[in-house]
């Protein structure tokens, strides 16, 4: 497991498109782009193309459509995260989690050298920690099997047999 968790972030850049909106678009393109896109965020940019902010559809439904916002006239830098908490590339995945688990995010935007590459998915994490873990656990079964088939070794039926036979099972 811990192999798996010191991963890096590197391995979730290109998994999906990162989704970068202007701080000075409305928040209707926020609304049209992230279930197109199939997202839950989106990086927020300004007019030098820095990460200034972080805008979720949680963000949309808390700050506009609960407040009764104009989506078309109400803009992105209005109800965005602003100066949001990154990941570096370098970040192992076990980092990451922390930061995202004891800070309550969902999203944090992966960097490398100044520039966004990615955005990490709590989601995305998680299944991929699944994923490792479920080819760790088929290799190890495989590694049993043939350590207790012939020639090598026992059937398994066979053992768990003689071993309740024998009242030496669990």
């Amino acid at each position: 497991m811990k192999k798996i968790l010191e991963r890096t972030m590197k391995c979730f850049i290109n998994r999906r498109p990162v989704v970068v909106l202007r701080a000075d678009e409305p928040v209707s393109s926020a609304i049209s782009i992230l279930p197109e896109l199939d997202t839950g965020a989106a990086c927020v940019i300004d007019s030098r193309e820095n990460l200034v902010g972080i805008v979720t559809v949680r963000d949309v439904l808390k700050r506009v459509m609960s407040a009764g916002l104009d989506p078309q006239k109400a803009k992105i830098s209005e109800i965005m995260t602003a100066s949001p908490r990154t990941v570096s590339v370098d970040d192992c995945i076990h980092e990451t989690l922390d930061i995202m688990t004891s800070s309550g995010y969902r999203y944090l935007p992966i960097m490398d050298s100044g520039t966004v590459v990615g955005m990490a998915d709590i989601r995305d994490l998680y299944e991929a920690i699944q994923s490792l873990l479920h080819q760790k656990v088929e290799y190890k079964a495989s590694l049993m099997a043939r350590m207790f088939s012939e020639p090598y070794g026992y059937d398994p039926h066979t053992l768990s047999d003689s071993l309740v036979q024998s009242g030496r099972a669990g």
